[in-house]
């Protein structure tokens, strides 16, 4: 028989995916927030049965710094090693007892860094887990940043690159519009001389 997957979206701040006894769900705590102030991305794993390890990845977006990771405790009795290496965070457990049906969770608390977030940038993220040899993930979850009211210079940049980028098209739409006039022009005075 064929795997049964099934990914579902209702609430923009869950994501879940399913697939014969397992599932695996990403909760972010905010969908917009301050840039400097802590949120959460909180994942809920479960297994079937006669798992015997378990590994979960999460790749947080560079955008994003990651403050601290904490698991819920031990699951049957193992306790489970996370790691933060850059910004990949990965929770493992290993020596399952074969009769268990494992399921637990972690945290990742996170922050878009004061100081260097554009105002309305997002980051899109979600949660990866290995089974029979290849990784399932979850659908994204997004946050925005609402950031301070000072703009950092980058974002000050990107704006005035915009805007003169606006304002040359302007003109080269204008220059057009101006330059098909005169040649039209020509042509009629030439074509009035002709006659």
């Amino acid at each position: 028989l064929l795997p049964v997957q099934s990914f579902s979206q209702n609430n923009p701040n869950e994501a879940l995916w399913t697939e014969n006894g397992w599932s695996l769900k990403k909760v972010v705590s905010n969908t917009s927030i301050p840039s400097g102030v802590n949120f959460s991305y909180t994942i809920i794993f479960s297994a079937p049965a006669g798992t015997t390890s378990i590994s979960i990845q999460d790749l947080v977006p560079s955008s994003l710094q990651v403050v601290s990771v904490t698991s819920a405790g031990a699951v049957c009795s193992v306790t489970p090693v996370t790691n933060v290496t850059g910004n990949l965070v990965t929770y493992n457990l290993t020596g399952l007892s074969p009769s268990c049906a494992p399921m637990g969770s972690f945290t990742i608390v996170v922050k878009f860094p004061e100081g260097k977030t554009c105002n309305g940038e997002t980051a899109r993220n979600k949660a990866e887990i290995m089974v029979n040899g290849k990784w399932e993930s979850t659908p994204f979850v997004s946050t925005s940043a609402t950031a301070a009211a000072v703009a950092p210079r980058s974002c000050r940049r990107t704006r005035r690159g915009n805007r003169a980028r606006h304002a040359t098209r302007r003109s080269d739409r204008a220059s057009l519009r101006s330059g098909g006039f005169v040649e039209r022009a020509a042509v009629d005075h030439g074509a009035q001389h002709a006659a």
